[in-house]
């Protein structure tokens, strides 16, 4: 299987077949072909990617919207999904992106990194490339502190998958 099927499959396994589930910064939803079609939801602000999306997955929803902002109510879903999202924000945006997908998700929220953060390191590198995507590699610690100091999170378990990436595992508390 190549990689990205072994990605996706991967965080497919952390949800269940009954889970509504939100794809924040969805891209063209890759992660559709691995869960319940009719439980998924798709956001990205790149029309073009949701194009694809639909002509790869016809009847699937997917909107056009910003991880940063998402127009959802409060525990809307019951997993959100961001994979590879974060290491591309600006670093003010990144806490701003977890609130969100914290806010908007009931019992787990998902993040994948393609570049894991690195967890006892200093510095933070940080370039920003001429199509004006940061790419940076956040401190773990930072990333984890802000996770935990949500009053909706329970537990946050790492899982490693790759020499790279990692699937970090929010669990919430339920109402």
């Amino acid at each position: 299987m190549p990689y990205h099927g072994f990605y996706y499959e991967h965080i497919a396994r952390e949800i269940e077949e009954s889970d509504t589930i939100l794809d924040v910064a969805c891209g063209i939803a890759k992660l559709a072909s691995f869960v319940k079609l009719s439980n998924y939801v798709g956001v990205d602000f790149t029309p073009e990617f949701l194009t694809v999306a639909r002509k790869e997955h016809p009847g699937i929803v997917v909107w056009e919207g910003n991880a940063l902002s998402l127009a959802f109510i409060d525990n809307n879903f019951d997993v959100t999904v961001a994979r590879a999202i974060l290491e591309h924000l600006a670093p003010k945006s990144v806490p701003v992106a977890i609130s969100e997908l914290i806010r908007v998700a009931k019992k787990r929220v998902i993040i994948s990194f393609f570049k894991r953060p690195r967890f006892g390191s200093a510095r933070i590198k940080i370039t920003k490339n001429k199509g004006g995507w940061f790419s940076n590699r956040l401190r773990g610690e930072s990333v984890m502190e802000l996770i935990k100091s949500n009053p909706k999170v329970k537990d946050c378990t790492i899982k490693n998958h790759h020499l790279q990436s990692s699937v970090w595992i929010i669990d919430l508390v339920e109402d």
